[in-house]
């Protein structure tokens, strides 16, 4: 499982400082968890970019064919 650490800890042989993201076994993920050391890492979400949109004619722009 992915967690980010949330305090200062050692982790196998790894130093981790806070906001450090590592892999840990489902059991150790578990523990971690629960004595506060480490929480579940956020995976970005990905944004879509907005769509481009036209501009709508008026009633107008469409009698006189402004907009062509």
């Amino acid at each position: 499982m992915k967690l980010t650490a949330t305090k200062s800890f050692t982790y196998g042989t790894r130093r981790l400082l806070p906001e450090a993201e590592f892999i840990a076994t489902p059991r150790d993920a578990k523990i971690l968890i629960g004595i506060g050391k480490a929480k579940l890492a956020v995976e970005p979400q990905k944004v879509d970019k907005p769509k481009r949109t036209r501009k709508r004619r008026t009633e107008e722009e469409d009698q006189h064919g402004l907009l062509e």
